[in-house]
């Protein structure tokens, strides 16, 4: 399977790997140990294991396409020292054996690779694995900015392959190399299946880069940043080679990870405001409406927090409870600090800043959405 949800689904991968389970155990006990596991152990504890390697694999981007073999690596890894902690804490007649678990990783890591890498030659298409090819590079800015850095980058040795330029608004860009203007730029990168995207500060306004950035609707590209010329650093090791353009690397919320990861924080959040209950309907303002804007975030219809609804990239995101405005007090905020927070936001997204905001403005979790152009004040 390639992903959750896909034509194949993941049971797939979880029946193949209870058929090698129940064989590993059965040759555990008679050739190795002379010892018999519980009814449990098949029944129930194997099958956790399994759903903990393969949830490890899909939070890792292990199911992301095109397929990365050390995403499937990092995410078993990962589920794995999970099971272990775990494992040490249960109590010792819970204890069944860190062998089978060890083994069972390692046949994971041999068997899942071999698999995508058989689907990738036999059936190709949504199966591909991901390959070391050069990046197809589309840069977003005017023609002199545009060329200074494609000449940089070229002399820097980044392995890429230049498919074109696009141009900002009121910005011309070479004839040779021009596919059309910032408002196709999500076409564009769909017909050219662009990998990397290169925005031009000189040329743009750190809004608009993050306008065309949630504008792609979550497609696994690249996105960096180059300061204008004023600005730009050349790094080198050595006076005899050509340094590197300074790029800054983009983190951004519409990034497949960053969904991923923002949808487990809200499902998280969730969960803890269960035993959470009594403190929070004393220490809301509505409790109330922390209820709706409870079962809203579960049921997926809105995020704990997201750009403010004024913003013109709110569009693209989900209605969300928060914003990163409410973190600050009131009397701080206007119109023109919502819109820099937003970009902060956006284009440096983590999950430890939803985490920030909900513990700032607790108090507000219970407050409904103002209508836009509008924050929750205290």
């Amino acid at each position: 399977t390639t992903s959750i949800g896909a034509e194949q689904p993941v049971d797939r991968s979880k029946r193949r790997s209870q058929r090698f389970a129940w064989f590993l155990k059965g040759w555990w006990e008679t050739s190795v140990r002379d010892l018999h596991y519980p009814p449990l152990f098949m029944n129930m504890v194997v099958p956790l294991y399994i759903l903990v390697w393969l949830f490890s694999v899909y939070l890792s981007g292990g199911y992301d396409r095109p397929v990365r073999i050390t995403k499937v690596i990092r995410g078993l890894l990962t589920g794995t020292v999970f099971i272990l902690v775990v494992y040490a804490l249960l109590p010792e007649h819970y204890r069944f054996s860190r062998a089978l678990i060890l083994i069972g990783m390692t046949w994971s890591a041999l068997s899942l690779p071999a698999f995508r890498a058989a689907m990738h030659l036999f059936a190709g298409g949504a199966f591909a694995l991901k390959t070391n090819t050069r990046k197809r590079l589309l840069i977003v800015g005017g023609e002199r900015e545009g060329n200074r850095i494609l000449s940089v980058m070229q002399q820097s040795g980044a392995d890429f392959t230049l498919t074109g330029f696009v141009s900002p608004p009121g910005r011309e860009v070479p004839a040779n190399y021009a596919l059309g203007d910032t408002d196709r730029l999500k076409e564009i990168a769909e017909v050219y299946d662009v990998d990397e995207i290169v925005f031009s500060t000189r040329d743009l306004s750190a809004q608009q880069v993050m306008d065309l950035m949630l504008s792609m609707d979550g497609r696994d590209i690249e996105y960096k940043m180059a300061p204008p010329e004023s600005a730009y650093l050349i790094g080198s090791n050595s006076i005899n080679e050509v340094g590197s353009l300074y790029l800054v690397d983009l983190q951004t919320i519409g990034s497949p990870s960053n969904r991923r990861n923002k949808r487990m924080f809200d499902l998280l959040t969730c969960l803890c405001c269960i035993p959470a209950l009594p403190f929070l309907i004393v220490y809301v303002y509505k409790p109330g409406g922390l209820l709706r804007n409870w079962l809203s975030v579960v049921s997926g219809r809105r995020s704990w927090v997201g750009l403010s609804s004024g913003d013109t990239a709110a569009k693209h995101g989900k209605p969300s409870v928060l914003t990163p405005a409410d973190a600050i007090p009131g009397s701080l905020r206007d119109k023109k600090t919502t819109g820099r927070l937003n970009v902060l936001y956006a284009k440096d997204y983590t999950v430890y800043h939803d985490l920030r905001i909900i513990l700032r403005a607790i108090r507000k979790l219970g407050t409904a959405p103002k209508p836009e152009g509008h924050e929750n004040i205290d």
